[in-house]
């Protein structure tokens, strides 16, 4: 009965996950076809194709986002089942679960601008925007339909995850140690299983995989953003570029020890007109002072062809 009651818990836990899965390739599915302009992706075939591509990238980012769930959901205790920490499971799932997965929706709309998937960077650039507010009011009003598909995919998942539920407890005496037992063989085997789910799988031994690999499967650049994630795109740069300003000596104490020599020339009533050309692929041949012994195309053709 222990052991039973220990396989079930597994079975809703996995259930559990693979809504996760469901409801991020109906982001992928969204995310493609409210920018189908942008990716040359001929037909179901090659759709479904960049989808399963996408499987290992959605479970790294799963698994992150679940990794506490998962641990409370597999230790073995007594009160595993209890109506009060089922509940507590439950908003841990979802606060965590709803925030990562509302990324992928902003990204339906921003990735028309932007051409890429949001990293760390495009938060931190997000964030020191001056106006970030208004530009969030504005984003909100201009494509309402999109926060109201998130709300409804929202709610159809909440739905679907409170239709399988644990239910029992283990007893106490033989049924208690059977209860624990199990759990010794099993939780070791769930925690190398994420270790390898979050590093894409067990052959890449030096190296997790990241936003490059997404790139391996497919020939046109950018369908590579339909294969990724925006929550995987995002913990996979949390480390990457944090270039900082670091004023390791004070001006004080520059001025008071090194005592700089500054001299200014500067005539603030003198405006001069400064023109700045900036020339792109401008090579020799397209100059004509540079070609005067040249005889131009256009002369060549008016005198021997027509």
């Amino acid at each position: 009965m222990a052991h039973r009651l220990r396989l079930k818990e597994y079975r809703v836990l996995l259930y559990r996950l693979l809504l996760g899965y469901l409801f991020y390739f109906v982001s992928r599915v969204l995310f493609f076809s409210f920018n189908a302009g942008l990716f040359s992706v001929k037909g179901l075939y090659a759709f479904l194709r960049l989808c399963y591509y996408g499987l290992a990238f959605d479970t790294t980012a799963l698994l992150y986002i679940n990794s506490l769930f998962i641990i409370l959901s597999i230790i073995p205790l007594t009160i595993n089942t209890k109506p009060g920490y089922q509940k507590g499971l439950t908003i841990l799932y979802f606060v965590t679960n709803l925030l990562a997965y509302a990324t992928n929706f902003i990204d339906i709309i921003y990735y028309r601008f932007s051409q890429i998937r949001s990293t760390k960077a495009t938060l931190d650039l997000l964030t020191n925007e001056e106006n970030n507010k208004a530009l969030f009011a504005h984003f909100s009003w201009t494509y309402w339909y999109i926060i109201v598909i998130f709300i409804l995919c929202s709610l159809c998942w909440i739905w679907l995850y409170l239709q399988v539920r644990v239910k029992g407890s283990p007893q106490a005496g033989k049924s208690l140690k059977v209860y624990f037992f199990s759990s010794l063989v099993s939780v070791p085997l769930f925690v190398l299983l994420m270790i390898g789910g979050i590093r894409g799988d067990f052959a890449h031994s030096t190296r997790p995989i990241n936003m490059i690999d997404a790139y391996k499967h497919v020939t046109i650049p950018n369908q590579g953003d339909v294969v990724l994630n925006t929550p995987f795109a995002i913990f996979r740069t949390l480390n990457s570029n944090n270039f900082k300003l670091e004023h390791w000596t004070s001006v004080e104490y520059i001025t008071r020890n090194i005592k700089p020599v500054k001299q200014y020339s500067s005539n603030p009533a003198t405006k001069p007109n400064i023109v700045i050309i900036i020339l792109e692929s401008m090579a020799r041949e397209y100059w004509g002072s540079m070609n005067r012994r040249t005889k131009s195309l256009f002369k060549f053709v008016f005198e021997n062809l027509l």
